[in-house]
């Protein structure tokens, strides 16, 4: 239809339409002989890990598997107390940081300052 209406015009007659005919994509996908992401093979070992220790195993490790309930509370609470600690004095060293007097010169070090000169016009 588009092909006709530009037949008719005897300007366009001769040029290339291609500017006025629309450019439709092609339906048919191209097949990726690559893919996207190649990851190594590892080494083949006949036998598995060693099994990660488990919650209890550790809690008996570390003698903490036969106490009690309110015990391991009160453990917790003293050690997010002394978490609280180092960061309340980290926090506070930090804002003191600002309040620490730079170093002054000494009485022979004064450094010179450097003094605008005015440009005289010659005319």
């Amino acid at each position: 239809m588009v092909k006709r209406e530009l037949a008719k015009d005897p300007l366009l007659k001769h040029e290339s339409w291609d500017r006025f005919l629309p450019n439709y994509k092609k339906r048919s996908l191209s097949k990726r002989l690559k893919p996207h992401k190649v990851s190594e093979k590892k080494a083949y070992t006949p036998f598995p890990p060693a099994a990660e220790p488990s919650k209890v195993d550790l809690q008996l490790e570390a003698g903490e598997y036969h106490i009690g309930r309110d015990a391991k509370k009160r453990m917790a609470q003293e050690e997010r107390m002394e978490k609280q600690k180092t960061k309340k004095e980290e926090k506070k060293r930090e804002r003191e940081r600002d309040f620490i007097a730079p170093d002054e010169p000494v009485d022979g070090e004064h450094k010179k300052k450097k003094r605008k000169t005015r440009v005289q016009n010659e005319e």
